[in-house]
């Protein structure tokens, strides 16, 4: 029987998922019968209740999960990736860790009890996984490495990663953008390299796909069944369309004209009836009427300023987008009784505006400066700056976006110049992810990204931490409006 390559697909999927992260029927030993006895001998010296270098305690399940200052020390279910196993077993430039500890180096049957206790999901003694159920996750792709990194708000760490790789795809499959239903049930992630948007589940899990040329980045409907997908990235002759896809089956439903190359910039209206795009290679905006397809395009004068993405307002759906190549920031306002959409304002800002957010009150615009390693923080009453945040870990930044409870700002950090220096050096080819690093798969990193975790409130950096190859776009399922 000649299966279709899309069958096929899913036949793998289905296959592997097990091993990306299902609960047995029977749970492998808890904690206090594997993991536990090793790392308090072995460990615990320095990470226990004595001493906890880094903030880091190996003396209790608790606190091997929760990690350190930096992050986590541990990924459930991703032994090659877990820091504190690649340490432990002296891969890259280091002997055993800690060699300066009085401690003998783990043996090899220790070393293969912790990696086994990582991979089966790091369980406790009741057999419970951890970072499971309703919490509140960031989504991070890794573009350079076809992963997507799930981050714990409240915790600080990599709860999970999600390796297509293992599911089938190949490592150019290049994961580029998130969005997450409200209520986290689900998730979504663009594949520029495969022409693909998947539908993973609270447990990352695949349970539906939507074939699409070109995918870029996308927009949720929070009031309709609807996801919005850019078509920007890889093409010769992108189409002049956005692909609207009906979420709960995954099926292309139609094509939106916005009469204009490479859309990229990609937002909604808060109640769901516009949709604003900008292409990447042409001075060209569009708001588009949903109900009746017709399109308000906008001219933006100067030189080819290349918007990368919108935010709108959640009080009254005023937009703004930045310009890559020119730093200049563009306000439409929304179409309303006086006519349609227009450009109300524009002004000059840092160098390489990027994925930009208001807050959920509308009071403040976040815009990552790409060429200039900051975040300037725009007062939208009369567009002045409020701040500047600046600190270790904003390298190259991109992907902005708030924890549920508007605590957090977590931004992504692709590291393309390198200017973040990584606290393990594993040496030449690889990141602290375990992974093979391809130079030129994004720009010129050669060094691991960070997804930076920011105070909302003050701005302060409160931990940076180390994810994979060249991260991009960042999902999270946001602050309710007007909290």
């Amino acid at each position: 029987m000649d299966l279709s390559p899309r069958f096929r697909l899913l036949i793998l999927v289905t296959a592997l998922l097990p091993a990306a992260g299902a609960v047995r029927a029977q749970a492998p030993d808890g904690f206090s019968r594997t993991a536990g006895p090793i790392l308090a001998a072995r460990c615990a010296s320095c990470h226990g209740a004595a001493k906890a270098e880094a903030g880091l305690r190996l003396d209790s399940w608790e606190g091997a999960l929760a990690g350190s200052t930096f992050g986590e020390a541990f990924i459930p279910f991703d032994a090659e990736r877990s820091l504190a196993l690649r340490l432990a077993g002296g891969q890259g430039a280091f002997e055993a860790h800690p060699s300066d500890a009085g401690s003998p180096a783990l043996s090899d049957e220790e070393f293969e009890t912790l990696r086994r206790w990582v991979a089966e999901g790091a369980r406790d003694d009741a057999g419970a996984l951890p970072y499971t159920g309703d919490r509140d996750f960031i989504y991070v792709c890794n573009q350079g490495e076809a992963s997507v990194s799930v981050v714990d708000a409240d915790a600080g760490v990599v709860a999970r990663v999600v390796d297509f790789t293992k599911l089938g795809f190949p490592v150019n499959a290049k994961p580029h953008h998130i969005v997450v239903e409200p209520d986290g049930s689900h998730w979504y992630v663009s594949l520029i390299g495969v022409g693909r948007v998947l539908k993973l589940n609270r447990d990352n899990e695949i349970v539906a796909f939507a074939e699409t040329p070109f995918p870029g980045l996308l927009a949720l409907d929070p009031n309709a069944d609807w996801l919005y997908v850019g078509r920007s990235m890889t093409a010769v002759s992108p189409p002049q369309t956005v692909a609207r896809i009906r979420r709960s089956d995954m099926t292309v439903v139609e094509d939106v004209e916005v009469f204009f190359p490479r859309p990229h910039a990609l937002t909604l209206s808060p109640d769901g009836t516009t949709l604003y795009a900008a292409s990447l290679s042409e001075n060209r905006a569009a708001a588009v009427d949903l109900a009746t397809g017709d399109a308000t395009l906008l001219s933006l004068d100067g030189p080819i300023h290349t918007i990368v993405q919108f935010a709108a307002s959640p009080v009254d759906g005023t937009v703004i987008g930045g310009g890559q190549m020119t730093g200049t920031l563009f306000v439409i306002r929304p179409p309303g009784p006086a006519g349609g959409a227009r450009v109300e304002r524009t002004f000059d800002g840092p160098g390489g505006p990027w994925l930009l957010a208001y807050d959920a009150k509308g009071e403040r615009v976040f815009v990552p400066n790409k060429n200039a390693n900051r975040i300037t923080v725009y007062d939208p009453a009369d567009w002045s700056v409020a701040a500047t945040i600046e600190g270790e870990g904003l390298a190259d930044p991109e992907g902005i976006v708030f924890s549920r409870d508007g605590r957090w700002l977590f931004l992504s950090n692709t590291n393309m110049h390198n200017a973040y220096e990584p606290r393990y050096d594993f040496g030449p080819g690889e990141d602290h992810s375990g992974m093979h690093l391809m130079p030129g798969m994004h720009g010129f990193a050669t060094r691991p990204g960070t997804l930076v975790r920011i105070d909302a409130a003050s701005g302060t950096i409160d931990k940076v931490i180390e994810i994979g190859m060249a991260p991009t776009g960042i999902g999270s399922r946001g602050v309710p409006s007007g909290r």
